[in-house]
């Protein structure tokens, strides 16, 4: 029996369509926005800096952003996100053509990019379950592993070529893809729609949810696989999580060789 409707396959190409120009467009940037900052500053430091300011973002915002996603629809918060890196690609695009002395503009509207990426990325990692069956998730997972792979590799070797040939084009075309990629994942069809009841708990408390999760199922300390070896490996992983037992990683369980030779006391 085909598993496959046509509702879900539509779904399935809109949601590969826009991963592939998401992701192609953020290699694209990240390759083209490296090359034209090193050309203004001579820095190599810079080049540090700039993946900071797209990807700090994320990592700011991170108890929010998934929050958000679980609350909204997905497919409007990935599009409007996908929207607003567009926008900022533009004024890109506009302050490149302006024969640019200075890097804080394009500091500044990289923040604005990732800040968009940051809310868009989690809604449309989390959009698989929801078109297609548990049974299918991994296919469709696989497809939109390749899709953003063959995306990491075809963006750079485009924003190189249009690079030399004008400055402003790479930054048109991630303007284009991010455009495209928006429009395609609005799309997407939910397998069936979900209405969540108000929820007691604060925002805060909801969104610490996820890291009391791993840490309540990290590996067990006090059940740790025998030998020297592998104890103290399995120390180092729970050391990690911060469940650790031991203020030092445990020896050998086999008595050492002076207590094994030593003598019984006398009566």
């Amino acid at each position: 029996m085909n598993l496959v409707q046509p509702r879900q396959t539509r779904s399935f190409l809109a949601l590969l369509s826009s991963v592939f120009c998401s992701a192609a467009a953020v290699a694209l940037l990240t390759t083209v926005l490296g090359k034209q900052v090193f050309d203004l500053t001579g820095r190599a430091l810079d080049l540090g800096l700039l993946g900071l300011a797209e990807f700090a973002p994320a990592a700011v915002l991170v108890f929010v952003t998934g929050t958000l996603a679980d609350r909204v629809d997905r497919r409007r918060l990935a599009a409007t996100g996908l929207a607003l890196q567009a926008l900022s690609v533009g004024a890109l695009a506009w302050y490149s053509g302006t024969h640019p002395t200075s890097t804080a503009p394009i500091f500044a509207l990289v923040i604005a990019f990732g800040t968009a990426g940051a809310f868009a990325t989690p809604a449309s990692r989390a959009l698989p379950p929801d078109i297609v069956m548990p049974e299918r998730l991994p296919w469709l997972v696989a497809r939109q592993t390749a899709m953003w792979q063959a995306a990491s590799i075809v963006g750079p070797v485009v924003g190189g070529f249009l690079y030399v040939v004008n400055v402003r084009l790479p930054y048109a075309f991630a303007c284009v893809l991010l455009l495209v990629g928006a429009g395609a994942i609005v799309f997407v069809q939910p397998r069936r729609h979900v209405t969540t009841a108000p929820r007691p708990r604060g925002g805060l408390r909801e969104a610490l949810e996820g890291v009391r999760f791993v840490r309540s199922h990290s590996p067990r300390c006090d059940r740790l696989p025998g030998g020297s070896v592998g104890r103290s490996s399995s120390w180092l992983r729970c050391s990690a999580s911060g469940r650790s037992r031991w203020a030092s990683p445990p020896t050998s369980s086999w008595p050492s060789s002076r207590s094994r030779h030593s003598r019984a006391p006398t009566p």
